[in-house]
């Protein structure tokens, strides 16, 4: 098997097995707010089929390295998808977090959150973490550590595909 069908069949099985890590499976009454200061609730997803969002800390360097893959994969997103990010220690290292969206040049929406209330109500225990969540708020796969635009636009079809 060449290296991309290994890739793809394990970005499969890792979505399909959907390992429970969440404490919460759905962001039913999400509220928080994104890096410009704006109010952001569970309505961010209702008008995507699949939101793809990735969790991260700018401490994280595996996360920081993915990031440009992540804006690229934003500007070629499949129709019915999004992407947004939760940064763990917004709140912690604003300036940090200002240095990384300036630098890669982010155009997706940042919403910021303590990792305290991540782990406690959705369970995440590492970071990069990415969830794939429905029209509806409910997380519907996830994956753990940093992937690649290929691996993370397979994910996104696979997912629109089972639409």
């Amino acid at each position: 098997m060449n290296i991309r069908k290994t890739v793809f069949v394990i970005t499969l099985i890792t979505l399909v097995s959907f390992a429970c890590f969440a404490a919460s499976n759905t962001f039913e009454g999400f509220e928080a707010e994104d890096y410009n200061g704006q109010k952001v609730s569970a309505d961010i997803f209702k008008n995507h089929e699949i939101t793809m969002v990735n969790i991260f800390t700018t401490w994280c360097g595996y996360c920081v390295s993915e990031m440009p893959d992540i804006e690229k994969l934003y500007k070629d997103l499949p129709e019915g998808s999004n992407i947004i990010a939760i940064c763990a220690d917004a709140y912690e290292s604003p300036d940090d977090l200002k240095d990384i969206v300036e630098y890669f040049g982010l155009d997706f929406t940042i919403i910021k959150m303590d990792i305290e209330d991540l782990l406690e109500i959705y369970g995440v225990l590492g970071y990069p973490t990415t969830v794939f969540v429905d029209k509806t708020g409910k997380i519907i796969a996830s994956v753990s550590g940093a992937k690649t635009y290929a691996m993370y636009r397979n994910a996104i079809t696979t997912l629109l595909n089972r639409k």
